[in-house]
């Protein structure tokens, strides 16, 4: 009736085992020879502990402080250059009603005004941008900067340097440059900065791009059920002669196709009364 001590073995194995996480999901031996199942959450720790890759920032590219990093960083500079790209998408509406001349020295003093206007402040803001850079050759690396970077240099090449070439020559050989306003309508194109700044676009034209295809697809299947549907029609009543006979096959069709003679007697006097 008595109980017998364990043996120090038997004890031992007996004994609450230690607890040994393993993030590699693998089954760990402990003391005693017992094995455990590793931590179930190790490879889930071990995923929240990689870093990811931060996003794309032009301002990393920039000086940490200056006066022309700050002026490019701040918000009241942003701001006012999206509101003089508005500004300037409105006044290409208006250059292009009212100012008949070929090129910008031959057109009036206003709207020369207004063109060297927008030219210097878009220069001065692209090359704010470009003294912002730590490293001047990173700017290659933003696509916004090389895009307006063209879009300058047309400008210029237009406000500024054709005029002047343009007076120290005849001009025979210019005659042919008034094509060069058609460039202007590529400044349209800064108006895509403006959606960066409205977040609600964006959202709106990755759904319609997303639609595309399926609008596609419905246009795609309707055009091959009109065809379908054109050759069909073509044999059943495209050799009658007389236009009543062609309506009469034109029902029986299409109560054949549908079942229902009402509609089908409904579609035959309208047939009849645009026949009329």
């Amino acid at each position: 009736g008595r109980h017998t001590p364990l043996a120090g073995g038997v004890r031992a194995a007996m004994a609450p085992q230690e607890v040994v996480d393993a993030p590699d999901g693998k089954v760990q031996p402990v003391a005693g020879g017992a094995a455990k199942p590793a931590n179930l959450f190790g490879g889930v720790n071990s995923m929240r502990n990689v870093e990811e890759t931060p996003p794309y920032n032009v301002f990393d590219f920039y000086w940490e402080h200056g006066w022309f990093s700050d002026l490019a960083k701040s918000k009241p500079f942003e701001y006012t250059t999206l509101f003089v790209i508005s500004l300037n998408a409105i006044w290409i509406g208006v250059d292009t009603d009212y100012n008949h001349a070929a090129t910008l020295s031959k057109a009036d003093i206003g709207f020369q005004i207004g063109e060297n206007l927008f030219c210097v402040y878009f220069t001065a803001e692209v090359v704010v941008r470009f003294i912002a850079f730590k490293r001047k050759l990173n700017c290659f690396r933003d696509h916004w900067f090389k895009f307006d970077g063209v879009l300058v240099f047309f400008m210029i090449l237009e406000t500024w340097l054709i005029p002047i070439v343009m007076s120290g020559s005849s001009g025979g050989g210019f005659s042919n440059l008034s094509i060069l306003r058609l460039l202007r309508l590529l400044r349209l194109t800064r108006m895509a900065r403006l959606m960066r700044s409205v977040p609600e676009l964006v959202t709106l034209i990755k759904g319609m791009a997303a639609a595309a295809r399926s609008v596609a697809s419905t246009l795609a299947l309707l055009i091959i059920f009109l065809y379908i549907f054109g050759i069909i029609f073509k044999q059943r009543i495209g050799t009658m002669a007389d236009g009543h006979e062609a309506i009469m096959g034109m029902q029986n069709f299409c109560v054949g196709f549908s079942g229902d003679e009402v509609a089908c007697n409904t579609t035959k006097y309208l047939v009849g009364d645009v026949e009329k």
